[in-house]
């Protein structure tokens, strides 16, 4: 039988190596998960904004991938593609505006 070690580390490295781990994971996973495809409600939703907005930027030229006569929405495309705007869409109304903290 081999010796047992110990190692101290300060709550500082734990954390730090914590992180790391639980990151390394996530991103396996992420990579393992096939993109979700979202519907018009969907997407809206998960933007934060309304279904007449989704339709206005899809015209525009946010990404969609057609299912039959559906278009679908991938989350990380939509956002990516909203945040390479030059010019800021604007929602109908107020409330539809997309929340101050959008990623």
């Amino acid at each position: 039988m081999s010796p047992t070690t110990f190692v101290l580390v300060t709550p500082e490295e734990l954390e730090a190596l914590i992180k790391r781990a639980v990151g390394e994971a996530l991103d396996e996973h992420r990579e393992a998960v096939r993109p979700l495809l979202l519907d018009r409600r969907g997407i809206a939703q998960a933007l934060g904004i309304g279904t007449t907005s989704v339709d206005r930027f899809r015209k525009a030229g946010m990404p969609f991938v057609r299912l039959g006569d559906s278009p679908r929405y991938i989350v990380d495309e939509c956002i990516a593609w909203l945040r390479g705007q030059r010019e800021p869409l604007a929602a109908e109304s107020p409330a539809e505006q997309a929340p101050k903290d959008f990623p």
